[in-house]
């Protein structure tokens, strides 16, 4: 299971504090047996350097959804990101959708 939170929401809050709050959110949805994790691993995307990018200002989403990336490469490699997403590129539900496209392109149930 994940979860997101805005970096603001969470601004000055240490892991173990981050972790307290997703646990009880956990217990609120699901109830006591929400206390019942293995383990919480908390990170912050806008500092891994393979997520952040390098040079400021906002990136283009032009190619999102592109006809390029719904076709499978050499028939077989059927791309499934928020990238190639043909609704809510860019979002969750972007990916989410992409990946029923690619898991119905492929025929798995």
């Amino acid at each position: 299971m994940f979860g997101f939170a805005p970096a603001a929401t969470l601004a000055g809050a240490g892991d173990d504090r981050v972790a307290t709050l997703f646990t009880d959110q956990l217990v609120r949805l699901f109830g006591h047996r929400g206390r019942e994790v293995s383990s919480v691993h908390v990170v912050d995307w806008s500092r891994e350097p393979c997520t952040q990018p390098r040079r400021a200002g906002a990136r283009s989403s032009a190619t999102f959804g592109a006809p390029e990336y719904q076709r499978p490469v050499h028939d077989r490699v059927h791309w499934a990101s928020t990238e190639t997403a043909t609704a809510y590129a860019g979002h969750v539900e972007g990916v989410i959708r992409a990946g029923l496209a690619a898991a119905r392109a492929v025929d798995l149930p």
